[in-house]
């Protein structure tokens, strides 16, 4: 083992008191926050998660970021499929039993995935159409997708 010495500010000090706090990482039998063993701590938190220093820290995986960039870019693709298929297949129907399938779609929905309902979003600002389900509009002069003539 070898004995390390640095100099830290005011905030520094105060994070690295937090994380022994939270940790119950104390001086020996006191109730005083370990410095020291908070430092080892991160640095042993550190090294298991491949912490790179000089990236941006809290920032998604490059994994994790390209998974959810596929995701965004595809869900506006399901969504007009469906949206199209309904469109398609509900001439023939009854008010009475497209009511009763809107129905059923919202239950199953709230089954498999109700709790999505309940996400606070924070870099985003959605709003709520009739059903309460979050949507993202764009003005419709903005909107890049638009119907080639055939």
């Amino acid at each position: 083992m070898t004995t390390v010495s640095a100099k830290f500010t005011k905030n520094e000090i105060d994070y690295l008191e937090s994380i022994a706090r939270k940790n119950s990482l104390f001086k020996g039998d006191s109730t005083e926050p370990s410095v020291g063993k908070a430092m080892k701590e991160l640095v042993k938190w550190c090294h298991m998660t491949g912490m790179k220093i000089g990236g941006t820290q809290g920032a998604q995986s490059n994994d994790s970021e390209h998974m959810l960039e596929q995701i965004h870019t595809a869900i506006p693709h399901l969504m007009y499929m469906l949206r199209l298929q309904l469109l398609c297949n509900t001439d023939s129907l009854s008010d009475e039993k497209i009511a009763t399938s809107k129905q059923s779609a919202l239950n199953y929905i709230n089954a498999s995935c109700g709790e999505f309902q309940n996400i606070s979003y924070q870099t985003i600002s959605p709003i709520e159409d009739d059903m309460g389900m979050c949507k993202l509009p764009v003005d419709k002069n903005s909107s890049k997708w638009i119907l080639k003539k055939i």
